[in-house]
């Protein structure tokens, strides 16, 4: 092994991914090596297992709870009213009950086999 003092001064992540689905959440990341100077990449490492703060941990559940509120938002209907100015939500109509597996079953008894 050779040994000598670092060229860069920095470490910034890049992309992370995190699982809330196993008993235990857990939050994964690569970050890169950077002289700050130079701009230059000088390396890569990762960030797992438990060497997260409580405030990380405290953090990433916020952000948890954030997304989940923007899905609902995009994604679900209250009383038939969607929130202004954010997704395209629209209340379910009366006269077309179900989704594309009802329509495409109903199709397939008029189909021809194939």
């Amino acid at each position: 092994m050779q040994t000598g003092t670092p060229k860069f001064d920095g470490i910034s992540v890049a992309d992370g991914t995190f699982d809330f689905l196993n008993a235990t959440s857990t939050l994964t990341c690569r970050a890169a090596f950077i002289g700050s100077k130079t701009g230059t990449t000088h390396g890569w490492t990762n960030g797992t297992g438990n060497i997260w703060s409580p405030e990380t941990v405290s953090i990433l559940k916020a952000l948890r709870d954030s997304m989940e509120k923007d899905l609902v938002r995009v994604h679900m209907v209250s009383d038939g009213v969607t929130e202004p100015g954010m997704g395209g939500a629209v209340a379910a109509s009366p006269q077309a009950p179900g989704g594309l597996g009802e329509f495409l079953m109903e199709r397939g008894k008029d189909a021809p086999p194939m």
